[in-house]
């Protein structure tokens, strides 16, 4: 049984000094006096922790409410932001810093992951997602028509993600109009979630949004080279020509929730030819055991379920079923996409140009790290911990209320200084 873990606790263990030592060596407070990175992260932070919907004007207001100033060992200001000195800072502040900040956190949880985690997080779950702006005022962002209520283009930005079960590894923000269809986001999303993964015999989860033949060739060939390799899936009605079929062990084909029935190494097609590609995969033909929905929703815009799905992979070695299994992992970043617009307010654009997004969405990713990591201290679900994490806020602030009008370190000495990111 874990140790529960206040989130004060975990707040503590931020690495500041290692963050200040950062944002000094990338300048980003240079010629900033009053909103410097910490304290910006701080009243983020701390607007997340107690508001269910952020706004800049939310953010502004956080910075005369002082309830966290003593734990980041950051300056009290008189009075609160202003949301223009927020949303100035927002945009022009380099989100490097930020992005350093969640690698630092990341580093630091790891060891809680324990064996089996560690071993979990060799399945690396990628996708991308949207977020639309319901005004005209993204100043950039992928066009998707015209806004017919607020007049203007209507845009929306997208987001890839790499994700292994725990954390986020890596993120990136499309805002041209190139990354509009999946094909190019997701790929890239990929390729670059390939190099950034440190240690081998990774295996990357992805779903049909990569289809064309080279870029599933470039990255079997980034995957080989790091001794790691893939599992995806193509459409049903894909042409593949099957070379070689593979016996299939009828005894260990079926876990009572999905079933293997063909196994077969088969190239595809070039694109905009009548030629078959050379490069060799292993396809999977994937029954689920069970009925399935007849579609996802109701409406005009129904997303058809098959009773079946057709998997690709290099690789030749790992038994079929167990391949089956790794990717149906992949649903893994769906929950964590669900978690961060529903609960952490992501899908809410707090700012409206490209640099500000970035930012937000690595404090979101830092915010959603500490809410992963009380969960796995007090084995409590996303929404509970939330919960939670509120209820001690306030508890904490009502036994430190001379936090709300001193910088005074000595005020919270009786708050456990023990060290939380430790192995199990």
């Amino acid at each position: 049984m874990s140790q529960k873990i206040s989130i004060i606790d975990l707040i503590r263990e931020l690495p500041l000094e290692e963050m200040r030592e950062d944002a000094q060596e990338l300048g980003v407070d240079f010629k900033s006096k009053k909103l410097d990175c910490i304290s910006l992260l701080a009243y983020i932070l701390q607007s997340f922790l107690l508001t269910t919907r952020l706004s800049q004007r939310k953010i502004g207001n956080s910075a005369g409410l002082m309830s966290l100033h003593e734990l980041f060992g950051i300056n009290i200001h008189e009075g609160n932001v202003s949301h223009s000195s927020i949303s100035e800072r927002l945009s022009t502040i380099n989100p490097k810093f930020f992005e350093d900040s969640y690698g630092m956190l990341y580093k630091r949880s790891q060891p809680v992951l324990g064996s089996e985690g560690l071993y979990e997080s060799r399945l690396v779950r990628i996708d991308t997602t949207l977020v639309a702006e319901t005004s005209n005022k993204l100043l950039e962002g992928i066009i998707t028509g015209v806004n017919e209520r607020f007049g203007g283009e209507r845009r929306q930005i997208k987001y890839g993600v790499a994700f292994n079960g725990f954390a986020a590894i890596l993120s990136k923000v499309f805002t041209d109009q190139l990354f509009s269809g999946d094909e190019v986001a997701l790929s890239q999303t990929v390729t670059d979630a390939i190099s950034a993964v440190d240690g081998k015999h990774s295996i990357f989860l992805f779903d049909r949004g990569v289809s064309s033949v080279e870029s599933l060739k470039d990255i079997s060939r980034l995957t080989q080279e790091k001794t790691d390799s893939f599992v995806g899936r193509v459409k049903i009605s894909r042409k593949i020509n099957i070379i070689r079929s593979n016996d299939i062990d009828s005894s260990c084909s079926d876990d009572g929730n999905i079933r293997v029935t063909d196994d077969y190494i088969g190239n595809l097609h070039k694109q905009r030819t009548t030629k078959w590609d050379d490069t060799e995969f292993r396809f999977l033909k994937v029954e689920f055991c069970h009925p399935r929905p007849k579609s996802a929703s109701q409406g005009s815009h129904r997303r058809k379920y098959q009773d079946y799905m057709i998997l690709i992979t290099n690789d030749f070695e790992t038994p079929a079923l167990t391949l089956a299994q790794y990717y149906l992992k992949r649903w893994d970043i769906e929950v964590f996409f669900k978690f961060l617009k529903q609960n952490l307010s992501f899908s809410h654009l707090i700012s409206v140009n490209s640099n500000g997004i970035q930012v937000i969405l690595y404090i979101t990713l830092i915010m959603a790290l500490l809410i992963k990591l009380y969960q796995h201290y007090h084995n409590v679900g996303p929404t509970m911990a939330i919960d939670l994490i509120q209820v001690e806020l306030a508890n904490w602030l009502y036994m430190h209320p001379v936090a709300l009008i001193a910088n005074n370190n000595s005020h919270c000495r009786d708050i456990s200084q023990q060290k939380v990111f430790r192995p199990l």
